[in-house]
């Protein structure tokens, strides 16, 4: 193949990185622009679908004006409130009665009879005056209370009612149909998908088919694909992913060969698309080694970009890359011999940029959408309305980083009858030693945790990256190279099994093999190392 291509699929954008190899001593790399409604081009391409009102898709930016609007409203089902509030239910109006205003009761006394002595008489009308004086103040009390509970629910009553008329007016104008964050739910299986008229994983196959007609039209159809997947930590949750990701990807290949061009495909709609998209799930070996796709976990995708070029030193470092709707870990190492990453755990959790919108968004509803929660994170310096859900965000993030760290000693423990060292020798080899940051998370220095020994907070950059021939570098704007390096790394890979596995239980094997038993209390593996 002429061209490897780095397909990063993130929930929030995509990233298209394509690596020409016709000169293997000089490769070219370019990163993939799209078109914007405006005209203008862009390498980071929105993940999201858009149903139009001729029933015809489009792919990556949203137009209002040609926007389908879902307006079947006695049907719409009433829906708890997710990430993306979509296709609400009516309205209630829920306002409450009024309390029942209490009764005065006038003290009647009993001792009314004509035998009782003109004395008891006068006693007891004396009781009887005293009494109700103060029955009197007391219902003066209750009035009072009641006034100002009535009060209170007028004013309640009147927000609701507010908030009711707003919230009608925009049930009646129908919901948008446009489509976010499906990745997520289509790698995973996990979460419900609140639209009847397709499944997530067939939008998904949608939007990945858009981009793959737009690369056979620029490639020839002479490429392959490296995809990445958001795997680590959970065995059975990261064979399900697998096995989703090839089963989309494939899918997405065989509908793009079902049109001529883009064009044909942009003029379908959904219900034909619907009627050719075959997704076959279980698919074995055989089946996916006869198409152009192979996975790379996305923790591994920005090693090599970093180590190849030289700006990390040997030793132990973590990478971590937060994306919109998971946050993918890696604990790697770099030998002196070969300056290659060995990979030794990676780990990928469900919480990203999302999940600190969402959190913020739940406390601060006045906000009215996520996505103006979003520009408000992305283009403003003040964030301490996000503070909150960032120190949550932190305690999530920190403690899966320190479960790979505990292993990592775990094993060095285990290991010490062997190899000899000193229990101390581990903590003093990876003090200071670099975390690196990339992926839409990088951009922000408050999302840059120090965790235990790795205090060297970085970020990938194009310094860092040091992609040397990039052919549209012009039109990329730096600072967000830190989103690219994922897709450049899924494209610079090479073959997958280039990539070097040390399990963590056998990290220090070398150790007790390869160092001189003589001098072992005098050079500390790491310390000097790094």
């Amino acid at each position: 193949m002429g061209y490897t291509i780095g397909f990063d699929l993130g929930t929030h954008q995509t990233k298209i990185c394509i690596e020409n190899s016709d000169n293997p001593t000089e490769k070219v790399y370019e990163f993939l622009e799209f078109e914007r409604p405006d005209e203008t081009r862009t390498v980071l391409f929105p993940s999201i679908v858009q149903i139009n009102n001729d029933d015809t898709l489009s792919y990556g930016f949203i137009d209002d004006t040609k926007c389908k609007i879902y307006k079947n409203m006695e049907d719409r089902p009433i829906l708890k409130k997710i990430n993306y509030p979509f296709l609400p239910g009516k309205p209630k109006k829920i306002i409450p009665e009024y309390p029942l205003k209490p009764k005065k009761r006038i003290w009647q006394s009993s001792l009314q009879y004509k035998r009782i002595l003109d004395k008891w008489k006068k006693d007891c009308h004396e009781i009887e005056q005293q009494v109700n004086e103060l029955w009197k103040l007391k219902c003066e009390e209750i009035d009072k209370d009641y006034l100002n509970t009535v009060q209170k629910i007028k004013e309640e009553n009147a927000r609701r009612e507010k908030e009711y008329a707003e919230k009608m007016k925009q049930w009646e104008q129908g919901e948008k149909l446009q489509f976010r964050y499906f990745k997520l739910k289509a790698m995973t299986g996990e979460g419900d998908w609140f639209f009847t008229a397709f499944t997530a994983k067939e939008i998904t196959v949608w939007y990945i088919t858009y981009v793959l007609l737009i690369l056979k039209e620029k490639c020839n159809n002479n490429f392959s694909v490296q995809f990445g997947v958001p795997i680590g930590g959970n065995e059975d949750r990261d064979n399900t992913i697998v096995s989703n990701a090839y089963s989309l990807y494939i899918a997405a290949w065989n509908l793009s060969k079902k049109f001529s061009s883009l064009e044909e495909y942009k003029s379908s709609t959904y219900l034909h698309l619907k009627e050719l998209t075959d997704i076959k799930y279980k698919l074995t070996d055989e089946e996916i080694n006869q198409y152009i796709f192979d996975d790379i976990p996305e923790a591994f995708a920005g090693l090599i970009a970093v180590t190849r070029q030289r700006k990390i030193g040997i030793g132990f470092h973590i990478l971590a890359d937060i994306g919109g709707g998971t946050t993918d870990i890696a604990l790697f190492y770099v030998k002196s011999q070969t300056l290659l990453p060995d990979v030794i755990a990676t780990f990928s959790f469900s919480q990203g940029l999302n999940f600190i919108f969402e959190k913020t968004f739940n406390k601060y509803p006045e906000y009215v959408s996520l996505e103006i929660l979003q520009d408000k994170f992305l283009t403003e310096n003040e964030l301490s309305i996000f503070k909150d859900a960032i120190n949550e965000y932190s305690s999530i993030f920190e403690k899966n980083t320190r479960t790979m760290i505990r292993l990592l000693f775990d094993a060095f423990y285990k290991s010490s009858s062997k190899h000899g060292y000193r229990q101390n020798s581990l903590k003093e080899a990876i003090s200071g030693q670099p975390i690196i940051y990339c992926g839409g998370g990088a951009l922000y220095s408050n999302l840059h945790f120090e965790v235990d020994s790795f205090t060297d907070t970085r970020c990938i950059d194009r310094k860092m990256l040091n992609i040397k021939n990039i052919k549209n570098a012009s039109s990329i704007n730096e600072e967000i190279y830190p989103i690219l390096a994922t897709s450049y790394g899924l494209a610079s890979y090479g073959k997958t099994d280039e990539i070097e596995f040390t399990s963590i239980g056998g990290v220090f094997d070398h150790l007790f093999k390869n160092v001189d038993q003589s001098s072992k209390y005098n050079y500390d593996y790491g310390t000097d190392d790094t």
